[in-house]
This record gives structure tokens, sequence and C-alpha cells, in this order.
């Protein structure tokens, strides 16, 4: 599965890559994430609430940011399990800035899923992922908007 997106924040560049290039800032934006460990700056696990259809649970993934380059781009790496399920994803950030000060926000993701939650159609499966992940980046907006 796919997705992309494009937005604008009217922060700076360097303000919005200080915000998501520190794994704390999850905590803000992340969907039903109920737990965080940071690792390192470069590494860390989370705990997910996930819901497709009527299965429901929690995935326990696994996060690196294989690819930094401040201020301007970010790929990160997630592996996880829960729910008889495995899920993998990659998602990319590219920040650019306007001329007026501002920043865009150019992202990426990529996903596949196996197991229990992959079985309950490619439909319902896709209509939930893009649900999440349009959540995650609308409250990524939100958080650097206050």
């Amino acid at each position: 599965m796919h997705f992309e997106g494009e937005f604008i924040v009217s922060l700076p560049r360097e303000k919005v890559w200080e915000y998501i290039s520190d794994p704390h800032s999850a905590l803000d934006y992340v969907p039903n994430i109920q737990e965080l460990n940071v690792q390192d700056p470069d590494r860390f696990t989370a705990t997910v609430g996930v819901g497709v259809g009527s299965i429901k649970g929690n995935f326990n993934l696994e996060f690196e940011m294989i690819e930094n380059v401040p201020p301007n781009h970010t790929r990160i790496k997630a592996r996880g399990s829960g729910i008889k399920s495995t899920v993998d994803f990659e998602t990319t950030v590219d920040l650019s800035a306007t001329d007026e000060g501002k920043t865009n926000i150019r992202w990426s993701a990529e996903g596949n899923a196996g197991g229990l939650i992959a079985g309950v159609g490619q439909r319902l499966m896709r209509m939930a992922a893009e649900k999440m992940v349009s959540q995650l980046f609308a409250r990524l907006k939100t958080q650097l908007e206050k």
C-alpha cells in the first residue's frame, strides 16, 4: 500500500526538523500510541492500538531512522507484530523552506501487512491504513501549528 501527501506549516524548516527528528514527539501525533521507549535518537519502540474491521488489538513496533539529512529529509522504517499479524512500513519526509519562511512538508508511506489482519480483505485494510496515516499527518500538522 502506498500513500503520499503534502502540506505547509507556518514554522521555519529548522523548527519542523527539530520536532520531527525527536522520537518523543511521536507521543503527540501518532494515533493510539500507548507506550514509547527510546533507545537512542535513531531507534525506538512503540505500542500502538490498531483496528481493522472486527480485529482490534496492539502492535509492538520497532522504528529506525535509516536516513537523516538535517534539516531536509528523513526516512523511517518500522516493523512489528501483534494480533497474530505482522506489519512493515517505511515513511519518507522531505522538508523545504518557502519564500515566506514557512515549511512545505512532503511525505510518502509504503506498507505491507500479513497474517490475521491481512485476511480482512485488501479494500478494508487499505481504508483502515489510509485513515490511520491521514490522522497521523493531520495531527502532526496540528501539533506544528500550535
